[in-house]
């Protein structure tokens, strides 16, 4: 299982920040979820990893 690359850092807007590169993107919560937001959130749109093999 990876590890989440994002965090949220302003969870009333959504904001993420990756903890490898410093980008940030405002997540997609799913509708009707109490606050889950989508698997591509957590991703960063740089492809970054925590896993250092890939």
């Amino acid at each position: 299982m990876t590890k989440k690359v994002m965090k949220i850092t302003d969870p009333w807007t959504g904001l993420m920040q990756c903890a490898v590169c410093g980008a940030e993107h405002h997540g997609h919560m799913k509708p009707g979820s109490d606050g889950k937001y989508y698997p591509q959130a957590w991703r960063c749109h740089n492809g970054c990893s925590l896993d250092p093999a890939e």
